[in-house]
């Protein structure tokens, strides 16, 4: 499959299903990573997050991108260099590589493992099941879960709006969570209340 067909084939999986609205829960599916030893697991599993899982306290941002697309790369870039804020924020972030053709998906693994050396789970969507599921028809595509599963945003494509709109939702999802045990130890040790990260 060239290049240029891929981009087709993601677009007629998914163009008769309707798009994933904000409200709606995310899909929950469990996959081995690509980069295990970064990752700090064999597998990422979505229900952790949100189902009563152990780590029901923290956003999630689940990603689509490719070896072809230039805009993917520039915003895997761009949440690289978000980290520190990512962790302050309670955030883990999902790539999926949408490369269907092996080489393609081997090129865009070795690239977010080698050159970029992200910390981020990478999993490949071999079959292009899980663009079927977030119904993306553009990449990148990227949606943003709440601590509940619940989207809080979705967009496709990028520019130079895109990280400070998503920076933002982050930014309240943050905000608006409960305060757990170690938010309120972090108050008392410090005599005032926690605040966002700047």
């Amino acid at each position: 499959m060239t290049s240029s067909i891929a981009p087709l084939l993601v677009g007629l999986l998914t163009s008769q299903l309707p798009a994933l609205e904000v409200g709606d829960e995310i899909p929950r599916w469990r996959l081995p990573v690509e980069n295990p030893s970064a990752w700090g697991s064999e597998h990422v599993d979505l229900r952790a997050f949100f189902d009563g899982g152990d780590r029901n306290d923290e956003q999630v941002v689940v990603t689509f991108g490719a070896s072809w697309c230039g805009p993917c790369k520039l915003e895997l870039k761009a949440l690289l260099e978000l980290r520190s804020l990512l962790d302050e924020m309670r955030t883990q972030v999902v790539v999926v590589v949408a490369d269907q053709e092996p080489e393609g998906r081997a090129a865009m693994v070795a690239w977010l493992k080698a050159d970029l050396q992200v910390p981020f789970a990478i999993v490949a969507d071999d079959m292009g099941l899980l663009a079927r599921r977030y119904r993306t028809s553009e990449l990148p595509a990227s949606f943003v879960a709440d601590r509940q599963g619940r989207l809080i945003w979705a967009h496709a494509g990028w520019s130079s709006e895109t990280t400070p709109a998503l920076l933002k939702t982050l930014r309240t999802g943050f905000e608006e969570r409960p305060q757990g045990p170690a938010d309120e130890t972090t108050n008392a040790l410090t005599g005032r209340d926690a605040q966002p990260p700047g």
